[in-house]
This record gives C-alpha cells, sequence and structure tokens, in this order.
C-alpha cells in the first residue's frame, strides 16, 4: 500500500489510510489491515459506516493511554510482544473475522458449535432479518432492529441451557441448515457469495420455487428456531402427556410455547388470525411443521413426502386448498431433514453433534434409573458404542428421508 509507505517514510504526515473496495473476502481484507490500513470499507459505504468512520480515524491517530490498570499492563505485555500498532488493530480485525464467520452461514461447514451466546443471537437475526427486507410480501412484518433482537433474545432464553443438545444452538443449527436448503433452492438469496451457493440456477418455473411464497419461507426459519423451545432435555412420556392425549407430546409443547412468545412480542399479529386472515397459513405451517419433528412418526412423515414427489408437478396454483396442503408437507420434510442434519455434516462436525447428543440420552438414562424406570439400551452408558448408534440412524432413519426429499427436490 504506497500510502502506508511513504507515511512510514515519513514523506507524508496528518494522513490516515483506509481501505474502501467491492471485495469481501475476508483475506484481503486481513491483509489490507496488516499492512497499515486505519479501516476497511465496503463500496459503496453505507451511512452507519460513514456515521462512525471518524471514530477509526480519530483512534488510528491517536497514542495508546499508558495509565497502570491491571488490565492495561497486560495490553502492554501485549505492545512488547506484538509491536505498538497491534492493540489499535486488535478490535478491529476480530470484526473481520467475524465476518468470515457469518460467512458460513451459507455453506454447509456452519458450526453453531464454536460460536459465543451473543454470536447465535447475531447468526438468527442476520436470517431472519435478511428475509424480511428481502421481500416486498413481508414488508408488513419488518420490525425495528430492537424489537427483532428483543423477540430473539426471548426465544434464547426459552430454550435450557443447560441441556446438552437440545437448547438454543441446536435452533440456530436447524435454522441455519434451512437457511441453506432454501439458497439452495433459489428461493432465497444468500447473503454471502459463497463458493457453494454462487452459482445457483434461479429456475422460477420449479414447482418448488412458485409453491412456496416469501410468508411460507419466514414460517419455516421461524418453527426452525422454535421447534424445541422449552425442551426438558428428556423424551420419556411426561405429565404433559396427558395434556396432549399422548400425540406429539413435546412437539405439541413447542408449538405452543413458541405462538406463547410471538405473541408477547412484536410478531402479535401472526397469531391474531381472526383480524389477519392471510397470517393462518404461517400458523398452520409453523404448527405442522414443528410437530413433524416427532420422530415417534417418521416412517408416516417419510410416506407422505415420497408420495408428494410424485404429484408436485401436476399442482394446479389456482387450487389454494391444494397447494397448502402440499406446502406444508413440503415444510415438514425440510424441517425433519433439518432437524436431524447434524449427522450429515461433514465427519468432525458430525462427531461432536453425536457425542453431545449421546451425552444428553446418557443424562436421561440417570435420571430414569433414579426412579426406577426401565432405561433404553441408548441411554446407558457403555450398552451402545456412538459409532454403531450413528450407523445405524444414518442407514435406516435418515437415509429414507433425505431419498425421500431428494426425489421432491431433484433437478434442483
Amino acid at each position: 500500500m504506497t500510502v502506508v509507505r511513504l507515511l512510514k517514510e515519513g514523506l507524508i504526515h496528518n494522513t490516515v489510510p483506509i481501505v474502501c473496495s467491492t471485495s469481501e473476502c475476508p483475506h484481503f481484507m486481513v491483509k489490507c489491515m496488516n499492512e497499515g490500513a486505519a479501516d476497511y470499507i465496503l463500496n459503496p459505504p453505507s451511512e452507519d459506516v460513514i456515521k462512525t468512520l471518524f471514530l477509526n480515524v480519530v483512534r488510528y491517530t491517536q497514542p495508546i493511554k499508558e495509565e497502570e490498570t491491571e488490565d492495561e499492563m497486560m495490553e502492554e505485555k501485549n505492545v512488547i510482544k506484538y509491536g505498538k500498532v497491534w492493540p489499535r488493530f486488535k478490535e478491529r480485525l476480530k470484526s473481520v473475522f467475524l465476518q468470515e464467520t457469518w460467512s458460513q452461514i451459507c455453506t454447509w461447514n456452519f458450526l453453531p458449535l464454536d460460536l459465543e451466546p451473543k454470536d447465535l443471537i447475531e447468526v438468527a437475526y442476520l436470517i431472519l432479518d435478511q428475509v424480511l427486507t428481502s421481500f416486498e410480501e413481508l414488508k408488513s412484518l419488518c420490525v425495528p432492529s430492537s424489537e427483532l433482537y428483543h423477540f430473539i433474545f426471548d426465544v434464547c432464553n426459552s430454550y435450557h441451557g443447560t441441556n446438552p443438545y437440545h437448547n438454543f444452538r441446536h435452533a440456530v443449527d436447524v435454522m441455519q441448515a434451512n437457511y441453506y436448503f432454501l439458497c439452495r433452492m433459489g428461493l432465497i438469496k444468500p447473503m454471502y457469495p459463497t463458493e457453494e451457493l454462487f452459482n445457483i440456477d434461479y429456475d422460477y418455473q420449479n414447482p418448488i420455487v412458485r409453491l412456496l411464497t416469501p410468508l411460507d419461507i419466514f414460517a419455516l426459519l421461524m418453527a426452525s428456531i422454535g421447534h424445541d423451545v422449552g425442551h426438558p432435555g428428556v423424551t420419556t412420556s411426561t405429565p404433559l402427556a396427558i395434556i396432549y392425549n399422548d400425540k406429539s407430546v413435546l412437539e405439541s409443547f413447542h408449538a405452543m410455547s413458541f405462538f406463547h412468545i410471538l405473541q408477547d412480542n412484536c410478531f402479535r399479529p401472526l397469531t391474531d388470525i381472526r383480524s389477519y386472515p392471510a397470517y393462518s397459513t404461517f400458523r398452520k405451517i409453523v404448527v405442522n411443521s414443528i410437530l413433524a419433528t416427532d420422530m415417534s412418526l417418521h416412517d408416516e412423515y417419510v410416506q407422505k413426502i415420497t408420495e408428494q414427489s410424485q404429484r408436485l408437478n401436476h399442482i394446479d396454483p389456482s387450487d389454494s386448498t391444494s397447494c397448502e396442503k402440499e406446502k406444508i408437507i413440503l415444510c415438514a420434510a425440510l424441517i425433519k431433514c433439518a432437524d436431524i442434519s447434524n449427522c450429515a455434516r461433514p465427519f468432525n462436525s458430525a462427531k461432536r453433534w453425536a457425542q453431545i447428543l449421546a451425552e444428553e440420552f446418557f443424562e436421561q438414562g440417570e435420571l430414569e434409573k433414579e426412579f426406577g424406570m426401565n432405561v433404553l439400551p441408548m441411554n446407558e452408558r457403555g450398552k451402545v458404542q456412538i459409532e454403531d448408534f450413528q450407523l445405524n440412524f444414518k442407514r435406516f432413519i435418515a437415509l429414507k428421508l433425505f431419498e425421500a426429499v431428494t426425489s421432491v427436490t431433484k433437478g434442483i
């Protein structure tokens, strides 16, 4: 960078080097910062960036403070080790690496296990915000950022963080999987142009693309983040079975709990079907998608999905009843794939998810023993090897579903 070189050589003064580029490549951004740029902004710069740009300019030109607090004594050690320029760039470089993290939203390598809680919140926000602002049909549902964050925080806090597996991380994982599916099908433009999604052929004649509306897409993503709200970390029948007549007990509880959250937040109109009858399909998709995650009904849903593949090309767009039925089945298929997608992720990710799920099963088994209940072999430590359990799950559960959904989405 010529400007930085001239500054170092003392040939120019009172100048702050700032890179303005259309490139979003993280490696190029890091290179520019390492070369001495005070900031990196994307061209064309947004209004928010322009408003705060001067802060980095001021910080770049000000000397490092030298108060002898404990934290800054540690900082001084870093200055000695890394040089005097490092403290000026440390926080800004974090944002560059976060940019690379956000780009993972558009890849199959996404792994929420490595993200902090605040970053999980941000992933959910980025996905929902993009969908709400990308479609003209959803403009009426757009809310201020603060209200959208408030909603996501409420959803996050409704999950039990002590559950090894069924927690907010799993919810974000399912949401991202469905976002990825929707991008692959051409229903959403990826927020980051990753190699996996860069050359997607958006075929608007595809029956799936024509079937799902923006509100349906939003409903599927909302169902994804709310599908396990309040999960107790055990799957054994509970007193809830009395309320829900032993049918999809936990899933019915999740759907009810999630709609209570919607009702108490900025998306209340989505729950008021009498005043907003246009949102009736939204409710049906969310509820039925959540109920579809009941694994005891797995084979039944696989059969429905398989049969749908034979009808999809013959759907009459003017038949609203038929279209609603088909989109409910399709959304159920997608959320089911997303719900068990961790076994299809890259091996290292799949292995970590399997270990976490096994731990939750083992904790359930230990609880069942305390109450004198019969314990399934998969819930008892040492009875079934994780490798054997995962292979059987893939062969006899996941593969049937993925093949059925492939028969619906083939050609996409």
